[in-house]
């Protein structure tokens, strides 16, 4: 989902992930290297993600969504 909305143009993509990357993830997300075992998602992935579209503003959040308050959802227009 996120490569397609990338791709699209949008101006900004919000990654949120606060887990590390194991190895079942390498199978599931094309993004993710063998390299980034031990690391965090949403940071390991970001740099490949602003390759597809150099014109969108990919911004990183660790923090877990259980600690997001509802008002931190209504500055976007779409969440996946």
């Amino acid at each position: 989902v996120c490569k397609n909305i990338v791709l699209s143009g949008i101006d900004t993509a919000h990654i949120l992930d606060p887990l590390p990357v194991d190895i079942a993830d390498l199978s599931a997300n094309f993004f993710l290297t063998p390299e980034d075992v031990g690391s965090n998602r949403a940071e390991a992935c970001a740099e490949r993600i602003r390759e597809l579209n150099p014109r969108v503003n990919v911004v990183v959040d660790t923090e877990s969504i259980d600690k997001k308050s509802d008002d931190f959802f209504t500055q976007f227009n779409v969440v996946c």
